[in-house]
């Protein structure tokens, strides 16, 4: 497996703290390790950079540890169950 630079943590790390901090409701893919091509949606619980890992609260399976390089973190969304009405139309 690819080894992640301290910088690319650093700018994950961040990502996701923001993410964090907006107490929205995230969907994300795993990209890798034993959930590889599943979703996920819930919010983020805690985040270690020195770990290099993050505690997702699924909305079914509850607390659940991935690894920086499990998530596609960029890919990172906020959730949406498809009912919005889109205004501009």
């Amino acid at each position: 497996m690819m080894e992640m630079t301290n910088e690319k943590y650093d700018e994950d790390y961040r990502k996701l703290e923001f993410l964090k901090s907006t107490n929205k409701k995230l969907h994300i893919k795993i990209i890798a390790g034993a959930d590889k091509g599943l979703f996920r949606n819930g919010f983020i619980l805690d985040i270690s950079l020195d770990k290099g890992c993050l505690v997702f609260v699924d909305d079914v399976l509850k607390e659940l540890p991935y690894l920086f390089e499990e998530v596609d973190i960029p890919g990172i969304k906020f959730y949406t169950d498809g009912k919005e009405v889109n205004k501009n139309d």
